[in-house]
């Protein structure tokens, strides 16, 4: 009965031992929390530096989205002329941007009067004028003859038709590509410039978080809990 409460010398080292270990853990653990919160702020400060260009890319794909689906229902045309003097005349320099059915067309040209009647019109409509127009009829937005591989899948890169307008001839270059081709893109620039802030977020969440059963010093300081 008398030597209930006492150690041997055995049972003394063991409860040492546990008692360290269990300081050595709570410290590695403390070690452990200052690191993650370094990290974390450091993804904090490249999520947002990252999120601030991030949204207009975000709200430029969900622009781009939105007239892609509406290329199957209409057909948009855009264009924004500028009639302007040069050295030996006027030139009406323009461009354009067609979207229907599925593809989208960026063109840029230059109309050049060849007579004085050309100049009179040019110089009457001087300055920048903007169109938006559709049109219920849609089609694939180009007048070029598709050919080869990738004429097939829908794209194309070359002059524009030669025709002669009320401001003179055109001559200018133009592309073509269907709307999935820019959507990606955007859509895979989206997700670099947004996921290091959807990345600070999950871990200052996880961070947070304190699973049932784990100590927390309320001091800072590690206690051991034997």
């Amino acid at each position: 009965m008398g030597r209930q409460g006492t150690l041997s010398p055995v049972g003394i080292v063991r409860r040492f031992t546990l008692r360290t270990g269990v300081l050595r853990l709570d410290a590695y653990l403390m070690l452990a929390q200052k690191m993650n919160d370094g990290t974390i702020r450091i993804l904090r400060g490249v999520g947002i530096g990252c999120l601030i260009p991030g949204v207009p890319v975000l709200l430029v794909t969900l622009f781009c989205a939105l007239l892609w689906v509406r290329s199957y229902f209409v057909l948009d045309y855009m264009a924004r002329w500028n009639h302007r003097p040069v050295a030996d005349g006027w030139v009406v320099d323009h461009l354009h941007l067609n979207s229907g059915a599925g593809g989208l067309n960026l063109s840029s040209a230059r109309d050049t009067p060849t007579n004085a009647n050309e100049q009179k019109y040019t110089q009457e409509r001087a300055g920048v004028e903007m169109y938006w127009q559709t049109n219920p009829k849609t089609h694939y937005p180009t007048l070029q003859k598709l050919e080869g591989r990738w004429g097939k899948m829908g794209f194309f890169s070359g002059p524009v038709p030669s025709n002669h307008s009320a401001c003179g001839t055109r001559a200018g270059s133009e592309v073509l590509m269907p709307w999935w081709c820019p959507m990606l893109v955007l859509v895979l620039l989206t997700g670099i410039l947004t996921s290091p802030y959807i990345v600070y977020v999950r871990r200052r969440r996880r961070a947070n978080h304190t699973p049932d059963g784990i100590c927390q010093p309320a001091d800072g300081l590690p206690k051991p809990s034997v």
